[in-house]
């Protein structure tokens, strides 16, 4: 009888798809059967289902928590934390997290391109490790230049208070033209354009937007499209699987290997980090414009 390996994840995010994909071609490797469990970090009973799925092992998702299972709630079952805050991992818990150094640097490799006026780095409204990260080292990279980047907080998108949107339209109006955003994930890009949108800037032109995740049904369906860098998070299932199985087989890895790190697959560009440039000012406006507005229904204006 194949073993049965627990995939514990917290929402149900594209990327949390993506992730299970890569852990079951890990599980198919060795033989196990790989199953979803959908918890709260508050109530779930971890003991409880790892007795009635006879479970190997556990693969607990942090990406989307700043609560974290405590760790006597798993016994003696091996586990393998994805997206913790590495702050509060102790040495010898194995873990599997994103490579914020490779996220800040494309991200400003991205932005500079269009030789913007000022730079600013987009939170989501409440903080995250990996949020906190990319600020720190998209901060990093603009300052081996000697450039200041500025920041400003988001609202939840989509928000249903117009009022946030005016009060984060009214903070981006503070701000430098053409400026160049770097948002901690694509649900913070798609408000920060719903504000821009407000004070009439247009996009890509007065103000540039990259993201990160790649969530296509976010990406596509905001005001302007969205340029973003899409994580392997497919990748990082694989690895986290292969990670449980050096648990699982006996062998303790070393030191060096039971934290490691997951990247990118590259950009998905579209129209708010998109700009055309041409000697015929006509065709760099004209366009543009279509760039900005691709994503409307087509009408005689």
């Amino acid at each position: 009888m194949s073993r049965t390996i627990l995939y514990a994840q917290p929402c149900d995010d594209q990327n949390c798809h993506y992730r299970f994909d890569g852990i079951r071609r890990s599980a198919a490797l060795h033989g196990w059967t790989a199953e979803i469990i959908p918890y709260d970090t508050d109530k779930v009973q971890w003991t409880g289902l790892i007795a009635f799925w006879n479970a190997a092992g556990l693969i607990v998702d942090c990406g989307n928590t700043n609560r974290y299972p405590r760790r006597t709630a798993f016994g003696t079952t091996p586990v393998v934390f994805v997206d913790r805050d590495p702050r509060t991992l102790r040495p010898d818990d194995a873990a599997v997290n994103s490579d914020g150094a490779a996220i800040a640097e494309t991200a400003v490799r991205e932005l500079t391109r269009q030789r913007c006026a000022a730079y600013a780095f987009a939170d989501p409204p409440t903080d995250f490790y990996w949020s906190l990260e990319r600020l720190e080292r998209f901060r990093a990279c603009f300052a081996l230049n000697g450039i200041r980047i500025r920041r400003f907080r988001s609202v939840p998108w989509p928000t249903r208070d117009p009022d946030d949107v005016r009060a984060l339209a009214e903070r981006l109006n503070k701000l430098p033209r053409p400026l160049g955003v770097f948002a901690a994930c694509d649900t913070v890009a798609a408000s920060v354009l719903e504000a821009a949108s407000l004070l009439g800037w247009r996009c890509p032109g007065d103000i540039f937007v990259i993201s990160t995740d790649n969530d296509i049904g976010v990406c596509t369906r905001a005001r302007t499209p969205i340029t973003s860098i899409e994580m392997n998070f497919e990748g990082s299932g694989f690895i986290a699987g292969e990670l449980l199985n050096d648990l699982l087989s006996g062998t303790r890895p070393a030191q060096s290997r039971i934290h490691r790190t997951f990247g990118i697959n590259g950009i998905v560009r579209r129209a708010s980090c998109e700009t055309v440039l041409s000697r015929d000012s006509r065709i760099t406006l004209g366009t543009n414009y279509i760039l900005a507005h691709v994503s409307e229904a087509p009408s005689v204006a």
